[in-house]
């Protein structure tokens, strides 16, 4: 079995480390002292995560001396064989029509369903459409997931187009939906999150039937290039005081790196720790990032303010709050909640209107101010205070991490700043604010069609006013 020794010295910068990494996996590495300290226990997580992505696996690690007498961690790697692209290839080649009709033709429990439903071209129900997917995927994938092999988003696709291919009943006949969408579509029709369809369910479902020592997760992180690594270098020796200018060209060059950290769901404040630049140069760094997130956007709505107005024809009343657009936004809460108008006291809490909006704004209490907020509420998940007594108006601030952004007195503003923080932080979003921030997905631009029809239905009547 081959084992490689890599040895990590305390001092050595992030940058450089996950430079070394990725280009000396397979060497021993004494690197000398860099810039930016890290301590053993910040180093050796981060090499251990790298191993797993690229599917080595460490064993035994343990404190160590460089001959130059610098501290380091030396970690032992055991490689791990994993299935190799041309077996994929060769199992997506087998993948076609005629062997998906032969599978079900071969399986007595879908004999009813192969000479009835199958042949006469019928709607199957949810139950029997399951049954054809477990039949399919089990002579497919059940080997795969046991020997630890991931099945790869390839392999989902080129199977549920297969299956569809064979029987026409089992197409899709939705606009914006793939033929194939009930059993496999990738990341919902979405730029990123889960994928749906029965196949990727059935694969999620057996992943835990397999033995512990092969089930462990790999994700994969990006390799850095020497670009992106010396902007890494430079921007960890920038203060707040840099010019903007600099920081933004530093940002973009690292962007795709950060993209990364938010799809494996890093946590806000740990994507802070290498780029608090995000919080230094809070609304116009926020505005930015959001833009290179999401280039391809469509802005035919816009933003809160371009649907205020046309909210006010909802149901529902919120004279006490003085500020119209904070009212259209509690009508299209309440409007997706389905909760009505809340009037009911609470005792143990905020007041009962109060209570409602404080998943997006909070306002003064008697005896606060804006100090007092910032030290004992977390801005995990972030949200908007107001500098005022309940329903008035006054300055706007969005306090994201403790770290409050200063809006003015425009609540537009600051609703704008605390949507794009939710997606640049990656802050999860309460329950009780998905549905309306699934809402301003649609209104951002950022997604087509939602995923709820009332939400879409909602949408279409908010554009169908606008036109007229």
């Amino acid at each position: 079995m081959h084992f490689t020794v890599l040895f990590f010295t305390v001092h050595m910068s992030y940058s450089a480390l996950l430079l070394g990494l990725r280009k000396n996996i397979h060497s021993v590495l004494f690197l000398a002292a860099q810039q930016t300290p890290r301590s053993v226990s910040q180093i050796f997580p981060t090499v251990c995560r790298y191993l797993r992505g690229r599917d080595y696996d460490y064993g035994l690690s343990r404190f160590v001396h460089h001959p130059l007498e610098h501290p380091g961690v030396c970690i032992f790697v055991r490689n791990v064989p994993t299935a190799s692209s041309e077996t994929e290839h060769k199992l997506e080649d087998d993948m076609n029509k005629d062997v998906v009709i032969e599978i079900l033709n071969s399986n007595k429990a879908c004999q009813f369903l192969i000479h009835g439903k199958l042949a006469e071209g019928t709607t199957l129900k949810k139950n029997e459409r399951n049954l054809i997917c477990r039949t399919i995927c089990t002579h497919f994938f059940s080997s795969m997931i046991m020997q630890g092999i991931s099945v790869t988003v390839g392999m989902k696709t080129k199977l549920a187009q297969c299956i569809v291919e064979a029987y026409d009943c089992l197409k899709v006949d939705e606009e914006g939906k793939p033929a194939e969408a009930d059993f496999f579509w990738l990341h919902n029709g979405r730029s990123t999150g889960e994928h749906t369809g029965c196949i990727h369910n059935w694969v999620r479902n057996q992943q835990p039937k397999a033995p512990k020592a092969i089930r462990r997760k790999r994700r994969a992180v990006p390799d850095l290039n020497d670009d992106e690594v010396e902007a890494f270098e430079q921007l960890s020796t920038c203060d707040e005081n840099e010019e903007y200018d600099n920081i933004s060209h530093l940002m973009s060059k690292t962007f795709r790196y950060r993209q990364e950290l938010r799809r494996r769901k890093t946590n806000p404040s740990n994507l802070c720790v290498d780029f608090p630049h995000m919080l230094w140069h809070g609304n116009t760094m926020i505005n930015d990032e959001f833009d290179l997130m999401f280039p391809d956007r469509n802005s035919a709505v816009g933003t809160l303010s371009c649907i205020s107005s046309f909210c006010m024809m909802l149901d529902h009343s919120y004279g006490e709050i003085a500020s119209p657009s904070i009212q259209a936004l509690m009508k299209i809460t309440t409007e997706l909640t389905a909760q009505g108008n809340i009037r009911k006291a609470d005792p143990a809490g905020l007041p009962p209107l109060e209570e409602f909006a404080s998943v997006f704004i909070r306002w003064l209490q008697p005896g606060t101010d804006i100090e007092y907020f910032l030290e004992n509420v977390l801005g995990d998940p972030p949200y908007i205070l107001c500098s005022t007594m309940a329903f008035a108006e006054d300055k706007y601030f969005v306090v994201v991490l403790r770290t409050a952004f200063d809006c003015g007195c425009d609540f537009d503003v600051a609703f704008d700043l605390l949507y794009k923080s939710y997606k640049v932080f990656n802050f999860e979003v309460p329950g009780k604010a998905k549905k309306v921030m699934d809402f301003f997905d649609l209104v951002y631009g950022i997604y087509a069609c939602s995923r709820l029809n009332h939400v879409n239905k909602l949408f279409d009547k908010i554009k169908l006013a606008m036109k007229k």
